[in-house]
């Protein structure tokens, strides 16, 4: 069962976003538990608990939405937030915090079903692991996915560079590459793989990572990869 919360400080409004959720859990056999909130501190403190917070931007005519949403991403990683507004204002502010989408109320119903999809999609890479066999002392350890940042070929050894340390491996490059979610990760040179969410810019013979890590991209790789970073930003950015 997954756990959602709306918040929003227009009563009326709250019931209609929880009708909308619950025609398509009726509808699609999804199993659901909705919490209703009209204070967003509250729901930001409690959020924890939650798998998906559905959360207004403008209360009181302050948009107190996004600074809620900071403190989700800071308490529940794991909480997939989406905005539920009414004003396009606010669309570009949005982009400080972590969040699936931001969607118009007068479109939520449509877009409904393509939101959760996209939230199924996100945890399904944020829980994918890989079991990989280190060179040296031959042990095996469980890898997630999202924690690598690139795969770097030297010779005979792979290093895969994590969030919180290096890997090396005997595995190639593309043998690696097979099991890793390939919607996430992609080759931009003989030596070099990156996992495409942690790509901050792109130029044109390297790219920067969120952690200030530079990675070349070749001649032969650049077309490919920059049309793989672009499907990738369709289809997991909003």
């Amino acid at each position: 069962m997954k756990t959602i919360a709306i918040c929003d400080n227009d009563r009326a409004e709250l019931l209609v976003s929880k009708e909308a959720i619950e025609r398509y859990a009726e509808e699609s056999g999804t199993d659901i538990d909705v919490l209703l909130f009209d204070d967003v501190t509250v729901c930001s403190e409690v959020a924890g608990s939650f798998d998906i917070v559905f959360m207004d931007i403008d209360f009181e005519g302050a948009p107190l939405g996004i600074e809620a949403v900071r403190r989700i991403n800071e308490i529940a990683p794991n909480c997939q937030v989406v905005y539920l507004t009414n004003y396009l204002q606010y669309s570009l502010d949005v982009y400080v915090t972590d969040h699936v989408w931001y969607v118009l109320k007068s479109q939520f119903e449509e877009r409904l079903p393509e939101i959760i999809r996209k939230i199924s999609l996100i945890d399904e890479t944020r829980h994918a692991s890989i079991v990989i066999e280190t060179k040296g002392d031959g042990r095996l350890v469980r890898v997630l996915c999202n924690k690598i940042y690139y795969l770097e070929r030297r010779k005979r050894e792979t290093y895969i560079v994590m969030q919180d340390g290096t890997y090396v491996v005997r595995d190639k490059l593309a043998d690696l590459l097979d099991k890793l979610p390939k919607m996430t990760f992609a080759r931009c040179h003989n030596s070099y793989a990156v996992n495409l969410e942690r790509i901050s810019e792109i130029f044109a013979s390297d790219m920067l990572l969120d952690d200030g890590t530079k990675v070349l991209i070749s001649r032969s790789y650049s077309k490919r990869f920059r049309e793989r970073y672009l499907l990738w930003a369709e289809a997991w950015t909003v």
